[in-house]
């Protein structure tokens, strides 16, 4: 019998400004909220709960299903032309108005003190999530359903530890860009605080740096003060991108976007929600 498994993956969260549980009210406000993910999908989240032994830890489901478009063209499969309009009218009558098909349901956690959100990217019915939609559903929510007094909230996926590394690692590095959202004032690092002062100093919201390579220069070579700031965007702050030659002179791209943190994790019993807060520890 094959091992059943989910993959679990992160969105970083930070709201500006941050007073104490402000992340408990905006995740109160858009809970079941709807947006338009793709195509006829749409999504919402539950109204989280804390874990009764960890109240930083809140819990909930990510809901997405497929919205049936009762005035739209209908096909008569037996006929293969369109439906007429009585027909449409029976239809539409004999779909009640609080269901809906095509339903996927995700776990999520959110780490209050991290402002991190730690969703299934694949859940036990090998039903997808991906972490640019997740990063898409999220931030829509956020800016069409908070009120205009709140704080505004910038959305990341999380992407992979080495993704970075990868970047300023290519031969003949051309072209690096680096945009940085507003990070965490509350997080500790000097870095990250170093780039908020600037920015709010500047009353901006995002930071971009884009460096391209010299004439008659091999490559980039990118300062500590150029590295400090993409190790910023990549930690859920922002993106990074590299584009640039390897050895052979093949082109080569690389982005923080394209490389989101996954870890897969087996299913032990009947539930997958304890395989998923195993998972935490990929992402506190």
């Amino acid at each position: 019998m094959a091992v059943q498994k989910i993959e679990v993956a992160a969105l970083n969260i930070v709201a500006s400004p941050h007073p104490k549980g402000v992340y408990r009210e905006i995740l109160s406000a858009i809970a079941n909220k709807e947006v338009t993910l793709w195509g006829s999908d749409r999504g919402k989240i539950t109204e989280f709960q804390e874990m009764e032994d960890k109240p930083n830890l809140l819990y909930g489901r990510v809901l997405v299903w497929g919205e049936i478009d009762k005035d739209g063209k209908w096909l008569n499969k037996n006929k293969n032309i369109e439906a007429t309009p009585e027909e449409k009218q029976k239809i539409a009558k004999a779909i009640p108005e609080d269901y809906e098909p095509n339903f996927r349901s995700f776990y999520f956690v959110f780490i209050e003190d991290k402002h991190r959100l730690i969703f299934e990217s694949k859940n036990e019915l090998d039903q997808h999530f991906a972490p640019s939609r997740a990063e898409r559903m999220f931030q829509r929510l956020f800016d069409r359903h908070l009120p205009d007094s709140a704080s505004a909230v910038d959305v990341t996926a999380i992407p992979e530890d080495e993704t970075l590394e990868a970047i300023f690692a290519i031969p003949k590095l051309r072209r690096l860009e680096i945009f940085v959202k507003r990070p965490n004032a509350d997080d500790s690092a000097d870095a990250e605080q170093r780039i908020l002062n600037r920015m709010e100093r500047q009353s901006a919201g995002g930071l971009k740096t884009e460096l391209t390579k010299a004439p008659k220069k091999k490559s980039l070579t990118p300062d500590n003060g150029t590295k400090s700031m993409a190790a910023v965007a990549a930690a859920g702050n922002g993106h990074v991108t590299g584009e640039g030659k390897d050895a052979k002179g093949k082109k080569v791209f690389e982005s923080t976007k394209e490389h989101p943190k996954i870890r897969p994790v087996e299913v032990e019993g009947a539930s997958s929600f304890a395989a998923f807060l195993s998972a935490l520890r990929f992402f506190s």
